[in-house]
C-alpha cells in the first residue's frame, strides 16, 4: 500500500519530462521527453477526469495480478488513490492551482479567492524550509505514535 501511495503520487506529474516518475521506470528518460513534448503540465493529468480514468486503469491492471502474490488489489488502490489525491491537494496550494474541472481550464486552489494570496510557490523557499520539513516530521510523528498497530500489521506472517 505504501508503494503504491508513493507512485500514486508521482503520477500526476508525468506531463512533466523531469518528473520523478520517471526515474523508476524502464526507458523514463525517453518517456519524460515524449510527455514533455505531447502534454502541457498541470493540464489534464492534474483534473479529476485523469483521477478516476487513471484510478480505473490501475484498480483493473491490479485485479490482473495472480492471487498466489498475495497482493490485496483493493488496498493497493486505495494507496495509489490516496498517493494521487494528495498530490492534487498539495498543487492546489501553489499559486497556480489547477485544472480540476479539465478541458474547462479555470483553475481551483486553496484558499480560494480572495485569499489566494497566501499560496505557496512551487519548488519556493516557504516550500523548502517549511512546509516540507513540518510534512516529514508529522510522518514522523504519526508511525512513532501508531507504531504498536503498524508493526503488527508489517509484520505479521504470511
Amino acid at each position: 500500500m505504501l508503494l503504491a501511495a508513493h507512485f500514486g503520487a508521482l503520477v500526476p506529474d508525468i506531463d512533466s519530462g523531469t518528473a520523478d516518475i520517471w526515474e523508476h521506470v524502464p526507458f523514463g528518460g525517453v518517456a519524460g521527453r515524449a510527455a514533455n513534448t505531447f502534454l502541457a503540465h498541470r493540464n489534464f493529468t492534474h483534473s479529476l477526469l485523469a483521477a478516476g480514468l487513471i484510478g480505473w486503469l490501475v484498480y483493473e491492471l491490479l485485479t490482473l495480478l495472480p492471487v498466489y502474490w498475495g497482493i490485496d488489489a483493493y488496498l493497493c488502490w486505495l494507496g495509489f488513490m490516496i498517493g494521487f489525491g494528495a498530490h492534487l491537494l498539495a498543487d492546489m496550494l501553489t499559486i497556480q492551482g489547477l485544472p480540476l474541472l479539465w478541458p474547462w481550464q479555470r483553475s481551483f486552489g486553496l484558499p480560494p479567492k480572495p485569499l489566494e494570496g497566501v499560496r505557496i510557490v512551487s519548488g519556493g523557499w516557504f516550500e523548502q524550509l517549511v512546509l516540507f520539513p513540518i510534512l516529514n516530521l508529522s510522518l514522523i510523528l504519526i508511525v512513532w505514535a501508531k507504531w504498536s498497530v503498524l508493526s503488527i500489521w508489517l509484520f505479521r506472517g504470511p
